[in-house]
């Protein structure tokens, strides 16, 4: 029973150990020299700034859980087109009703968090 697991924890050892090891080798490939002010300073056309930043991860903060949601109800999609002649009719109803509804879901979350940031 347990055999039949070995090559799961394998493969999540490896999964583990592949970004690790990354981190790690780039912690001792960079360099540590201190960067100078002007290397440091943020332009643009070599311009000084003018004002503050703008907050762009606030401006596309509510994409990323739509995306999110996309990417679950596309892979259903995806598994559902493999074994759609396996599955009945009312079956494949069901799923494609669920993916409906959750594009729908999608699409309001998106509607309300907008309002929010507008109103707030």
């Amino acid at each position: 029973m347990v055999s039949a697991y070995v090559p799961l924890i394998i493969f999540l050892l490896f999964a583990a150990f592949v970004p690790a090891s990354m981190l790690v080798g780039s912690r001792f490939l960079r360099r540590t020299t201190v960067m100078s002010r002007t290397k440091g300073m943020n332009y643009e056309s070599a311009e000084e700034p003018i004002g503050t930043r703008m907050a762009i991860m606030k401006e596309y903060i509510y994409y990323f859980p739509m995306f999110l949601a996309f990417e679950i109800i596309a892979a259903i999609l995806l598994i559902w087109a493999v074994v759609a002649k396996q599955l009945s009719f009312v079956d494949s109803m069901v799923v494609l009703a669920l993916a409906v509804f959750g594009f729908f879901l999608e699409i309001m979350v998106m509607m309300i968090a907008k309002g929010g940031e507008k109103n707030g």
